[in-house]
């Protein structure tokens, strides 16, 4: 009986160590990988030994969720770091830790924030600390899932000489409350123009002229006029800039 059991643990831990996304920050080597949501997302629970969990639930898209962890300093000495806190989602995310240094048994406050106008959807996020001293938790997940309202796909467009592409705007639920402001661009060498919408969907035509571009990366910006939603920028690929 006691080996069935201790097959039935095994199977479980393996399944769900094995789940985790490629695009989460990873655990130091002497430590076990990262969870997704299939293991953690307790509310303020340890899922790992060193990481901390809290999972939203349900988000309406637009607005800027956040949640703010307790770090505590179990030490005799004052807890610093080598940097700024790590996080897994440049792009969307930060994570702020007041004060930067904490004082002996003392106790700070992370606070992570996550842009749910721009990925609807399921969400993992990951930020590592890096403590010089002091014995304080390192790795925390914040997760939960931002119903979608308002779409923009896709969100990364490969161009080529004169072949146009597509962006397709839907407000979905939202309805007639969310409208199309402009679609603009970064770059004079990219022309976008609306075409003839499908529904309750709007398009829009992006065409590349050829000519190598002066920006790093060019953007085509979707400004809408709800405020939940602002601006959304699609990346543009397969434009060269001029060397």
């Amino acid at each position: 009986m006691k080996i069935i059991v201790l097959l039935i643990w095994a199977v479980l831990l393996a399944s769900c160590s094995n789940t985790h996304s490629s695009d989460s920050l990873r655990a130091k080597s002497d430590q076990s990988p990262l969870p997704d949501t299939c293991c953690g997302g307790e509310a303020g629970g340890e899922v790992l030994p060193g990481l901390k969990s809290f999972n939203l639930g349900k988000l309406p898209q637009g607005p800027i969720a956040s949640h703010t962890f307790t770090v505590e300093n179990h030490s005799s000495e004052v807890a610093t770091f080598r940097a700024r806190p790590e996080v897994s989602f440049p792009c969307c995310m930060k994570a702020e830790l007041n004060p930067n240094e904490i004082p002996p048994n003392g106790v700070a406050e992370l606070t992570i924030t996550y842009k749910t106008r721009t990925r609807p959807g399921l969400f993992d996020l990951f930020v590592n600390l890096d403590p010089v001293s002091g014995k304080v938790s390192e790795q925390f997940h914040l997760g939960g899932e931002v119903e979608k309202s308002f779409v923009v796909a896709p969100r990364r467009l490969e161009l080529k000489p004169e072949e146009p592409q597509f962006i397709e705007v839907s407000g979905l639920e939202l309805g007639n409350s969310v409208s199309i402001e402009r679609v603009t661009t970064n770059s004079e060498e990219i022309e976008v123009a609306e075409v003839e919408p499908e529904g309750r969907i709007s398009r829009y035509r992006v065409t590349w002229s050829g000519q190598p571009v002066t920006e790093d990366v060019p953007v085509v910006y979707v400004i809408s006029d709800n405020e939940r939603f602002g601006w959304v920028p699609v990346l543009l690929y397969g434009v060269k800039k001029d060397s």
